[in-house]
């Protein structure tokens, strides 16, 4: 009897031992065979599904595995293994591709690529210096800076160090910076001109009550102009060691590519003469062939601030405004030289102002010459164009 009790215990004993895996059996999850059974994850019919960006992905990933292949790619895709052409829009990089030119004293850049790519990229070059723009005008390809504190000027005791360096805006500069920039097409088929000017203004105790102070302007700092030029053509494709051996060649004057198929014009020099015509008139000259007057005129309403509403340079014709009203300013005493100067940022829409009409014009075997009309082409006051006229001479010498 006892002997099969025990047999009797130990068959159940047994059989129940086999039966949890036989219950649980499909409970247990094989991870390296199962399949996914649940639906995907669907967007809600009131949401826009994210778009993928992919051009922020580490060029190379998908086929580069090894550091000799890593290194074969990168040989075949400079400029840090990425394309030439970038295709998402965003500016590609130039590689050595910026040349300088100069004329005399000034110095401009020429960059191998077409303007559209040079505008976006001057306007990511000024956001990443710290400057917001006042003016962006493709359409004129002039661009303009508002005035930035110059902190280099900020005498740095202790406290203003220790100030500065937790809230930089509460420490104001005595001097401040504005850059304007103009492109053109360059001479060259997919090539643009880049000219970069500075004002600086500096802040003055006020000498007639000395009781405040004014912003007077400084003069041309060409060292300033020769360091963003730099940094421009960093910026463009350089290194910084061959922009600094970029700027430092001498400058050198370029020879007009008229000058070649023109022999009349291989004896013109660089001076300019303000003619006053037999009906009272003033008329421009300068012993220039057309390419190079063009340019020296375009340099001289940037230094003078005339504001170039439009420009054409297949007909010769800038379209410039001028505000009268600085005369008048100027003999009453209540406007600084610098007003002088900014007299295009006035926010009194109500100022008389006039757009007129610039003709540069080539004369065989003369030069060139520059004529002030009004907008309609009319015949302005002989006042008018002495006044005008005579600024732009000015900043030819």
């Amino acid at each position: 009897m006892n002997k099969t009790l025990v047999a009797v215990l130990a068959a159940s004993l047994l059989a129940g031992c086999s039966v949890p895996s036989q219950v649980f059996q499909s409970k247990k999850i094989d991870y390296t065979t199962v399949t996914t059974t649940a639906p995907p994850l669907e967007v809600p019919p009131d949401l826009t599904p994210i778009q993928t960006d992919e051009r922020y992905g580490i060029p190379g990933q998908d086929k580069a595995t090894t550091l000799t292949q890593f290194n074969q790619e990168k040989q075949e895709k400079p400029n840090n293994g990425l394309p030439a052409t970038d295709q998402s829009g965003v500016l590609p990089a130039f590689g050595d591709q910026v040349k300088l030119e100069s004329d005399g004293t000034q110095r401009w850049l020429v960059v191998k690529s077409s303007p559209d790519k040079v505008w976006a990229g001057l306007e990511s070059f000024w956001a990443s210096n710290g400057f917001k723009l006042q003016s962006d005008d493709p359409k004129i390809g002039i661009m303009e800076t508002q005035w930035k504190d110059n902190k280099t000027a900020v005498p740095q005791t202790y406290i203003k160090h220790l100030v500065s360096s937790v809230m930089d805006s509460l420490v104001s500069s005595p001097v401040r910076d504005q850059f304007r920039v103009r492109i053109e097409r360059g001479t060259e088929a997919g090539t643009t001109e880049v000219y970069l000017f500075h004002k600086g203004m500096e802040e003055m105790l006020n000498k007639n009550n000395y009781t405040g102070s004014i912003w007077q302007p400084l003069p041309d700092n060409p060292e300033i102009e020769t360091e963003y030029l730099k940094k421009l053509a960093v910026k463009f494709g350089e290194t910084p060691e061959e922009a600094d051996t970029l700027l430092a060649k001498e400058d050198t004057p370029q020879k007009s590519n008229e000058s070649s198929d023109n022999t009349n014009t291989s004896h013109i020099s660089s001076s300019a003469k303000l003619v006053t015509q037999a009906e009272g008139g003033t008329l421009l000259t300068l012993n220039e062939p057309f390419d190079r007057a063009w340019r020296k005129i375009g340099l001289a309403l940037d230094r003078s601030a005339f504001t170039v509403e439009d420009r054409d340079r297949a007909a010769g014709v800038y379209f410039i405004r001028y505000t009268t009203d600085e005369e008048s300013g100027k003999k009453n005493g209540s406007r600084g030289f610098f007003s002088k100067l900014a007299f295009w940022r006035s926010e009194d829409k109500t100022k008389d102002t006039q757009t007129y009409r610039l003709s540069v014009s080539s004369v065989s075997g003369h030069g060139t010459t520059v004529d002030l009309r009004d907008k309609t082409e009319a015949k302005v006051p002989p006042a008018t164009s002495q006044r005008i006229l005579t600024l732009i001479y000015d900043q030819l010498h």
